[in-house]
């Protein structure tokens, strides 16, 4: 016997893993030999640890299947197991499964003001706060969650980014704002210092 029907590895990111197991049980009185059927249609998406073998009474054995796709793809394939004698010369009996899968990409657009590629406050008098508004969009399918992780340098502790967080579903209207302001309580001089990353 085995543990599914349906393998459903729902939805995973690009360049992402997701692994899960097949369990085949002999639940017999001799020895068994299993093989899958149709798994090498799936091979360039899917990494099956094991793809034959020959499982002893009361024994469980264990394929784990990795889907890993660089693109976004929608898969919906069947494999089959089947289950022969240890001289592999004939089939008592086969399973059928449902691999469903879904690799998605998460599209996700951040923008300066026109004519900006970087945040540039020019002069600002000390103790003033200076802002500059970007944007971020979702492209994607699916919800994406964003995170600003504030660099340690001493220009960093200068910034603020508000929200500094949050989730974009790829229904909202227009582009979400971001509002990075610096200000400073003594003379300072900045140039090209990294001051945060965004993490999507």
């Amino acid at each position: 016997e085995t543990n599914v029907t349906t393998l459903d590895f729902d939805k995973v990111l690009i360049g992402q893993s997701l692994e899960l197991p097949i369990e085949i049980k002999n639940n017999g009185k001799t020895p068994a030999y299993w093989k899958l059927k149709g798994s090498q249609q799936l091979e360039s998406l899917f990494a099956f640890s094991a793809n034959e073998g020959l499982t002893q009474p009361g024994q469980t054995e264990i394929v784990y299947v990795k889907f890993t796709s660089r693109k976004p793809v929608i898969i919906k394939k069947p494999i089959q197991i089947d289950i022969l004698d240890k001289n592999k010369m004939r089939i008592f009996s086969q399973f059928h499964i449902q691999v469903i899968a879904e690799a998605f990409d998460a599209t996700f657009d951040f923008a300066y003001p026109k004519s900006l590629d970087h945040l540039k406050y020019e002069n600002t008098k000390v103790g003033y706060k200076s802002t500059i508004t970007c944007t971020i969009k979702n492209r994607g399918k699916f919800p994406a969650t964003y995170k600003l992780i504030m660099a340690k340098s001493i220009a960093a502790r200068c910034i603020t980014a508000t929200p500094s967080e949050g989730t974009i579903s790829p229904g909202d209207r227009g582009p979400k704002q971001i509002c990075f302001a610096f200000q400073s309580d003594k003379p300072v001089n900045y140039s090209q210092v990294l001051c945060a990353t965004l993490k999507v």
